[in-house]
């Protein structure tokens, strides 16, 4: 009998350990992935997260090798390099395509485990000082590269966003748009924190990248925010009726930036109509759509070339539809939409009783809310660090939710 209470015992101290173990390095990686940087592209980030992601995988599957190998046989194809499938007559586009499907099932594993764990105060705290101290650090690059001081890390801007307003405003993420995207999924940590001169910095530098679809998801968040801890009813009114105002305003004035021609809402129009009436030589596919990452292959290869009129220039259309919404109805059509609309609003329907018990769950919550709204403008879940922030946010979310119902 004491023996096997000292080996119970020992059981549970390496789990507990193993445990540990992962949260450490989910916190690391929250930590590396906004900053990582090689060269002027996300191709480093991409690397760095399929890594880690791996490890915490193998750690989770050390008991379990079945499901390790299966891991390991999504994530093997990413180390051969193109020039060796076409030196085997292979089509290197072709297995481009499997990528999103394998970080599709990569992270999906990621979620399985994440999901399985307890994720205690003292560790959400510190998921939370993170993303505070993350968006002050990209805040005060974003300074430099305002000044043009950004002698040592400075990134290329790339040529289709040369036209923004600050378009070398990058911060570590080569793009302005996701610089201040990345500040604003931040907000919430930086409220629950209390760190009010450090919100407003980073408001500032948010409000300087010039993105309205940033701005927007920005006021959103922090409107949830600070209502649901007022009242819950309260809340989802006021968030009624400021919509309600913005498509009146909207209607009323039609010079307004939603009826700007700069080329997103047209191509969008465009990929809905491909996808129930092809112009091509194609099937509809209105219900199952072209397939993960068709976006990519057969959308712009049949769209290469428009008008930009911002630029005032032809140029090659948008490799990303920048509505990750748009994007996904594309590629896995109505239903795959249909679910994903499902998932997210169950989700946050589910963590209302959560949200207003803990306001840790409350900054998590407000902050996957500003995500997804941040999807609706740009290609937010194509990029590594939203991607991760998403997983373990979402992960975190279902575990309270999973431990709640069987409490």
């Amino acid at each position: 009998m004491k023996f096997a209470l000292i080996g119970q015992y020992s059981q549970n101290q390496e789990m507990k350990n193993r445990t540990s173990y992962l949260r450490m390095l989910v916190i690391t990686m929250l930590c590396v992935t906004p900053f990582f940087l090689v060269g002027d592209d996300r191709y480093g980030k991409e690397v760095l997260v399929l890594l880690m992601s791996g490890a915490i995988i193998f750690l989770s599957c050390i008991k379990n090798p079945i499901t390790g190998l299966v891991a390991y046989l999504f994530i093997s194809p990413f180390f051969a390099p193109p020039f060796e499938l076409s030196a085997l007559n292979q089509n290197v586009a072709g297995f481009w395509q499997y990528k999103p499907l394998a970080f599709c099932l990569i992270f999906y594993f990621l979620f399985s485990k994440l999901s399985s764990i307890p994720w205690p105060n003292r560790i959400l705290d510190r998921i939370l000082k993170v993303m505070d101290w993350s968006a002050f650090i990209t805040a005060i690059y974003l300074v430099a590269q305002y000044f043009n001081l950004d002698q040592f890390l400075v990134t290329a801007t790339d040529m289709h966003t040369i036209h923004s307003t600050n378009p070398h405003m990058t911060a570590t993420l080569t793009n302005s748009t996701l610089a201040s995207a990345f500040l604003t999924m931040c907000l919430p940590a930086l409220i629950y924190r209390r760190a009010w001169i450090r919100l407003a910095f980073v408001c500032v530098m948010m409000y300087s990248c010039q993105s309205l679809m940033a701005i927007g998801a920005g006021i959103v968040s922090i409107l949830v925010y600070r209502l649901i801890k007022i009242n819950k009813m309260i809340a989802w009114v006021c968030f009624g009726l400021l919509l309600i105002c913005v498509l009146i305003y909207a209607e009323m004035n039609k010079t307004w930036v939603l009826y700007q021609s700069n080329g997103r809402i047209q191509e969008w129009g465009r990929i809905i109509k491909e996808v129930v009436s092809p112009s091509m030589d194609l099937r509809t596919r209105a219900l199952t759509g072209y397939g993960l990452g068709a976006y990519s292959y057969i959308y712009v290869s049949q769209h290469t070339v428009r008008w930009c009129p911002i630029c005032k220039r032809w140029e090659i259309g948008m490799w990303r539809a920048h509505n990750e919404f748009i994007e996904f109805f594309y590629n896995a059509g109505i239903i795959g939409l249909g679910l994903l609309i499902f998932s997210i609003i169950s989700l946050i329907y589910k963590s209302i009783p959560f949200i207003i018990l803990d306001e840790r769950m409350l900054a998590l919550l407000s902050s996957f809310l500003a995500l997804c709204l941040l999807a609706c403008g740009t290609f937010i879940w194509q990029v590594e660090p939203f991607r991760i922030y998403t997983v373990v946010i979402v992960s975190i979310l279902t575990q309270k939710i999973n431990q709640g119902v069987t409490a």
